[in-house]
């Protein structure tokens, strides 16, 4: 934890419309330069936020410890800050001009909005009981079995959900319709791809302790197929936040449009708005569930 006042600064960050908070440090914590993710605590709430910890490489070189809090407007100079750091999530350099380095800044704060939301959703998470879990699985069913495009595609692209992280309502689809063809992913050599399973069980642990299909029946997707896509969060409009990999960003890049998207999450999980960059993929469907 780092506890300290803030104190004016020379705001840089403030004509790119970017403010920080600067640091009094009194003691300097041990830690490497670096720009980390924190937790900000202030008047009893939390808020998501970019440290900078180091020299001002761009500007002269010279020391800041200056925090960007997100979603922050209040005057707080004079006031204390209570900071956890999280990961670090690059080294302090010096960039060209200042252009380029609150470009950097704007791709940081991208990064630690994706980073806030995953936390917050896996909050939510922990705080399901196994009879929530159970009540949103039925409750995925239901609106799967009356859902024209599942109803309609005869290839259904899956995945395994994770106990206490995903809808678990995999299995029990599988049994409710066993007649349509059924594949999941495996990642091989950095690439993903999808094999056919007929059974939920014949699914093996793999990498990153997700199940996966023992299968070398390889099954790519064409007209009227239906991927059923895992997600952290989506929004409204179908962006949607993954676990990071960005395997199935790459994936669905690749889809004629003729393929259909689906995500089903927890309503908790269906938020305002999701960050996005160039490379991620929307869905076209959301189905949100209530416990």
């Amino acid at each position: 934890m780092i506890t300290a006042k803030v104190v004016q600064g020379v705001q840089i960050g403030a004509k790119f419309g970017i403010a920080t908070a600067n640091l009094e440090l009194t003691q300097l914590p041990d830690i490497e330069e670096g720009v980390y993710l924190v937790d900000v605590f202030y008047e009893e709430e939390t808020y998501g936020g970019l440290l900078h910890f180091g020299a001002r490489k761009t500007f002269g070189g010279a020391f800041s410890a200056e925090v960007h809090i997100l979603d922050f407007e209040k005057n707080i100079y004079g006031e204390s800050l209570t900071l956890e750091l999280g990961k670090k999530l690059r080294p302090v350099k010096a960039f060209r001009n200042a252009d380029e380095l609150f470009t950097q800044i704007e791709t940081d704060i991208l990064v630690a909005r994706k980073y806030f939301l995953r936390k917050n959703i896996r909050t939510h998470w922990g705080m399901l009981s196994l009879s929530d879990q159970a009540s949103l699985a039925e409750t995925a069913l239901r609106h799967l079995e009356a859902n024209s495009t599942f109803l309609e595609a005869k290839r259904v692209f899956m995945y395994a959900p994770q106990l206490g992280k995903e809808i678990t309502f995999v299995p029990s689809l599988m049994k409710a319709f066993p007649n349509k063809v059924y594949a999941f992913p495996r990642i091989e050599n950095k690439k993903m791809c999808f094999y056919a399973e007929t059974d939920f069980n014949a699914l093996k642990m793999d990498v990153f302790d997700i199940l996966a299909p023992t299968s070398t029946t390889e099954v790519v997707p064409m007209k009227g197929d239906l991927i059923i896509v895992p997600a952290v969060a989506t929004d409204k409009a179908g962006n949607r936040l993954g676990q990071g990999g960005g395997f199935y960003d790459k994936y669905l890049a690749s889809l004629p449009e003729s393929v259909s998207t689906l995500v089903v999450l927890p309503r908790f999980a269906v938020v305002e708005k999701v960050p996005t960059e160039k490379h991620d993929q929307p869905v076209d469907r959301v189905i949100s569930c209530e416990a």
